[in-house]
């Protein structure tokens, strides 16, 4: 199963890779695939709609598609990516190009220097790059498992918890330092 997302507001240019990739006659008939599209763009793509396809303006839950992805095709940002990890799903992440500090080419740069995704920059996607990609993925069980041992690694399942300990402590740093003025 191939899940593919660009977010909660899609993402034009992986969207219409996939839509490329899609129209291909030599598509793995073997594959099937779960395609959020982003509310804006769901009617660009629902014609793709069919046995193998399942095309919806979101996913929610996201759980329920995690569960079933053996690979996966999304942006880079930080929530995407740390759920990914938590899922041990290997990835190949293209990064939106605009984004803050050009975070989530940070993000994607950071997990493939680990071995837990597959990077490619939006300037070089195309359907057929997505397919190189994709086949890749799918005739080498060896390197999906290394991406998805890799993402794995990178999980931080218990981050809320640290970071609410973290939170914690320098609340009572703060309250002592009030206290002692």
């Amino acid at each position: 199963m191939l899940l593919a997302f660009g977010g909660s507001q899609g993402a034009r240019a992986l969207n219409d890779a996939l839509a490329g990739w899609l129209s291909r006659e030599d598509v793995p008939h073997n594959l099937h695939v779960i395609w959020a599209t982003g509310k804006g763009g769901y009617d660009d793509y629902r014609q793709f709609e069919g046995e193998r396809v399942r095309v919806r303006p979101y996913l929610s839950p996201m759980t329920d598609a995690y569960a079933a992805a053996d690979i996966a095709i999304a942006r880079a940002g930080a929530m995407g990516t740390a759920e990914l990890c938590a899922w041990g799903i290997p990835a190949i992440l293209i990064p939106l190009p605009t984004a803050a500090a050009d975070h989530q080419s940070v993000n994607a740069d950071a997990l493939a220097r680990a071995g837990a995704a597959l990077h490619i920059p939006q300037r070089e996607l195309t359907a057929d790059r997505l397919d190189r990609e994709i086949r890749r993925l799918l005739e080498e069980p060896a390197m999906r498992e290394r991406l998805a041992a890799g993402a794995r690694s990178r999980a931080r399942p218990d981050a809320a918890r640290v970071i609410a300990r973290r939170l914690r402590a320098l609340a009572d740093d703060a309250a002592t330092a009030v206290g002692t003025r």
